[in-house]
């Protein structure tokens, strides 16, 4: 990315350009832009970075750090004059999102009027057609290797401790040097994991919601066939929230899948009537088959209950019969986990 917005730089400025970064808290976003000032400034261009806070005159008071001849009693507004009589700097706005709304709008109307180069930084898009938004991602496992590797401390761990460390960093900069310092990370590892899932569309949640239920790798075949509506949203997090191996689908991290069981949702009665209608065919036995692949957490025996509630005593009593004439096809372990399931299940319906 440095030697991206480098070329950028060099190709463009001083035109007017606005690039966004955008990515989640500690993914390095304000490190590059303050690596990006050094450098630059070895190379002696004009460059000026802002750390923004929820000030709401935030961007005005850098403005009048940065450029002394900007007088007390001038704001964004009037700013115009000033610039046009200076060289135009680069100017670098890290943390961006937190500017108060007015002074966005400020801003935003300067770039419009004059020759500013910008870039910034936050965890959002921008809602200008103007800017040039480019993301950044968790780092991959290699990448990630070599960041912590830098570190003393991460040289002396033990290889399981390490890849106890790698699994645990969720692929984030600031998060795995927590963790490796020994500091508390309950607070960075919630404000990723929601960055991350909020920004999913609700049918991409739903879809990672239902394969979570089959547990972890878990069973792509299986999710197609109890969930094939769901198949395309899934297929789309495939590299960015599990990876496949064959038909077993195995989430990144362990954190996603704690995350998804804390999710309240049900399974909707399109998803029952698919199993049901999964399971009645000749050779398949969807409902069952998808109790001996899911795991026997809490919420999906009470997922399964709801539904049983649901039912006639004849079509429980199918469903009982269905288990037993499975039995000759399975193993010994599941067959000991469908009477499991047979016995905590035929207790729930009233």
């Amino acid at each position: 990315m440095l030697s991206f917005l480098l070329s950028h730089i060099q190709k463009n400025f001083p035109s007017r350009l606005w690039i966004h970064l955008v990515g989640e808290p500690g993914i390095g976003k304000s490190f590059l832009l303050k690596t990006l000032e050094t450098l630059l400034s070895r190379l002696d261009w004009p460059v000026v970075r802002f750390v923004l806070t929820p000030h709401p005159q935030s961007l005005l008071r850098e403005f009048r750090r940065s450029f002394p001849k900007v007088q007390p009693s001038m704001s964004l507004e009037n700013f115009s004059p000033l610039w046009h009589a200076l060289p135009p700097p680069l100017l670098l706005l890290d943390n961006y999102d937190v500017v108060s709304q007015k002074e966005k709008s400020s801003l935003y109307s300067m770039f419009q009027r004059l020759p500013m180069f910008l870039i910034s930084t936050g965890l959002t898009p921008l809602p200008y057609p103007e800017t040039h938004t480019y993301f950044f991602e968790p780092l991959p496992l290699a990448t990630l290797k070599q960041y912590l590797r830098s570190f003393p401390k991460a040289q002396h761990l033990s290889p399981k401790d390490f890849s106890r460390l790698l699994e645990n960093s969720l692929g984030n900069p600031r998060l795995a040097k927590r963790l490796l310092q020994g500091r508390d990370f309950a607070k960075e590892e919630r404000e990723i994991l929601q960055y991350r899932f909020q920004s999913l569309s609700l049918e991409e949640k739903k879809a990672l919601w239902r394969a979570s239920l089959l547990g972890n790798p878990f069973s792509l075949s299986l999710f197609e066939r109890l969930f094939p509506l769901h198949l395309p949203y899934l297929q789309r997090l495939e590299g960015k929230f599990f990876s496949l191996q064959g038909d077993k689908g195995h989430f990144l991290y362990p954190h996603y899948v704690s995350f998804l069981k804390e999710i309240p949702w049900r399974l909707s009665s399109r998803d029952w009537r698919q199993i049901v209608e999964c399971y009645q065919g000749d050779s398949s036995f969807c409902f069952w088959e998808f109790l001996l692949k899911t795991e026997e957490s809490t919420r999906v025996v009470s997922l399964v209950k709801k539904y049983l509630k649901s039912l006639s005593p004849v079509k429980r009593q199918v469903l009982w019969e269905k288990a037993e004439s499975l039995f000759p096809t399975l193993l010994e372990q599941e067959k000991k986990v469908l009477l499991q399931w047979r016995e905590k299940l035929k207790k729930a319906p009233k």
